[in-house]
């Protein structure tokens, strides 16, 4: 008989870890951290970045960026910077999100060269993880120099930045992020390249695209400021939580009531 009651508890035990390692497992899964930008929509066509020219050297300083609302609880836990041609980005970047009272919540620095972790089109900086609310909206923005010449050997980085670059159709986010605008901005003339983030408060106005033989506009380009972006798990629903704690206190009681 009690050799019975002990191989019952052995069961209930292994029964009980066996469902402990199936939600762990679960929750892993659920947890696998996701892009909220999965595709910028980037053709590889059009211009450099506005205001290259050929007399001064890297000067000013821009944040651009998007506004988002997060349709559930986000978990944030890295920071990312477009790196076109996916081969290493010439500078280091700042990269932040602000809350909707324009409160600085998280940010990194996604640095120079290859060894920020590459994820589709985007280098990635690892950030303690910060909560989204959902429901709530929120500002991803990103440091940008205003290049203003091309220094010998150089190239400064190049992102997603307008309709020129941008296939609308292309343009893809995770479902859990909803997109509100896409024109966020900041820039300073008089500052450096090096300043700091800057919450992106702008909205930045379409311009116009002129036909130089003509002198007629062609058509207007929309900015679509996509060079951060961010990686995220979704925070589990607390009614799994509730239920997967409910079948533990079962399986414990069971277990004790047929020792």
């Amino acid at each position: 008989m009690a050799s019975s009651r002990v191989l019952v508890r052995k069961s209930l035990a292994s029964a009980a870890a066996a469902s402990f390692l199936v939600a762990i497992l679960a929750c892993a899964a659920k947890a696998a951290p996701l892009s909220a930008l999965v595709s910028s929509g980037y053709t590889g066509q059009g211009q450099l970045q506005p205001g290259i020219g050929v007399a001064s050297p890297l000067v000013g300083r821009v944040t651009v960026g998007w506004e988002f609302t997060a349709q559930s609880d986000l978990w944030v836990s890295e920071l990312g910077f477009f790196d076109l041609g996916q081969d290493g980005l010439n500078i280091s970047h700042d990269v932040g999100i602000w809350d909707q009272d324009q409160q600085l919540i998280v940010s990194a620095t996604v640095s120079y060269g290859t060894a920020a972790q590459l994820i589709g089109e985007y280098r990635y900086a690892p950030v303690a993880p910060v909560q989204l609310k959902a429901g709530r909206t929120f500002v991803i923005g990103a440091t940008v120099p205003i290049p203003l010449s091309l220094p010998a050997g150089f190239v400064p980085d190049l992102y997603p930045n307008d309709t020129l670059h941008i296939d609308p159709l292309g343009i893809v986010f995770d479902a859990l992020i909803g997109l509100i605008a896409a024109d966020r901005y900041f820039s300073d003339m008089d500052g450096s390249f090096l300043d700091p983030l800057a919450f992106p408060a702008e909205h930045r106005a379409p311009s116009p695209l002129i036909d130089f033989d003509t002198g007629q506009e062609v058509y207007a380009v929309y900015p679509y400021h996509f060079a951060p972006n961010f990686r995220f798990s979704e925070v589990p629903e607390p009614a799994a939580v509730a239920l997967f704690a409910a079948g533990c206190l079962v399986l414990l009681r069971r277990r004790y009531c047929m020792i």
